[in-house]
């Protein structure tokens, strides 16, 4: 039996030193997700209903473009997304909230030329980039933003100014 002491000694000192406590494990960290401020809606009435505005759409426009989206963000601003009915793959964005002097349109974009202008009592931002329009303010008591990136400035500018009018 005392042949058995040293190799039970070295054995146990062996175990001893596999064992050994479970790591703490740290909880995952929580992931946040940021809510979807859009809402998309079937009609323009919808989108008007959510927001208490009423979205012009000027005979110019329905001459030249269909809506084909419509979404409000914070039951606060509408979004109309058009495209051309000549068939065409380019899009024009227009944007509308109460208030006057906000850029609302949502590009970050570094114009090119930026030029202002009063037309019939309201300030008129146009910024360009190249020969297409990136955006359009107009303040008559709300705010308009214009985003049309594959339009030549005078065929959707010309159009949309009616916003104002």
């Amino acid at each position: 039996m005392k042949k058995f002491i040293p190799i039970i000694l070295v054995l146990s000192i062996l175990l001893a030193g596999c064992h050994s406590a479970p790591e703490p494990t740290e909880a995952p960290a929580p992931q946040l997700q940021i809510g979807n401020p859009w809402k998309s809606y079937e009609s323009m009435a919808e989108a008007e209903a959510a927001t208490g505005l009423d979205f012009p759409i000027p005979e110019e426009i329905t001459d030249l473009y269909i809506a084909e989206s419509f979404r409000v963000m914070n039951n606060a601003l509408i979004e109309v997304t058009y495209r051309d009915l000549a068939g065409g793959d380019s899009e024009v964005t227009v944007r509308m909230k109460a208030g006057e002097d906000e850029d609302i349109s949502g590009v970050y974009e570094d114009p090119d030329s930026i030029e202002t202008q009063q037309i019939n009592g309201a300030s008129v931002t146009v910024k360009t980039k190249g020969q297409s329009c990136l955006y359009l303010i107009c303040a008559n008591g709300s705010s308009y933003s214009l985003y049309a990136p594959n339009h030549f400035i005078g065929e959707s500018a010309d159009a949309f100014l009616s916003y104002i009018y």
